[in-house]
């Protein structure tokens, strides 16, 4: 995963964090997710290639979530909601990403 996929996801779970196009409600279901699907589409667009997991988790309760492309190129395994992805490190990076952004838009006091 490019550190552009990487970068795309985490503005896309700051956004959710601070009430950007994500539905709130998990029991709205008229909510918009349109933005995010188009987000998602635009860097994951075929099933045949690697993909994403994405939930987005509000209160507790599932608001959003979306899989989409292989999760083992070598079995061809589709990416599920319940794939296991050892991700290691990785997430450190960009919940990092995805505080500092909140703090540089006034969201979040690093304090």
């Amino acid at each position: 995963m490019t550190w552009m996929k990487m970068s795309l996801i985490a503005i896309a779970l700051a956004l959710s964090a601070c009430g950007g196009s994500p539905p709130t409600d998990s029991r709205n279901e008229t909510a918009d997710t349109r933005p995010i699907d188009e987000l998602v589409a635009q860097y994951y667009g075929t099933e045949s290639e690697p993909g994403v997991a994405l939930m987005v988790v509000k209160d507790g309760d599932i608001v959003f979530q979306l899989t989409r492309g292989i999760a083992n190129l070598d079995t061809g395994d589709v990416i599920t909601l319940q794939s296991n992805f050892r991700l290691a490190s990785v997430t450190k990076h960009i919940t990092a990403l995805a505080v500092l952004m909140l703090s540089d838009w006034g969201k979040l006091d690093l304090e």
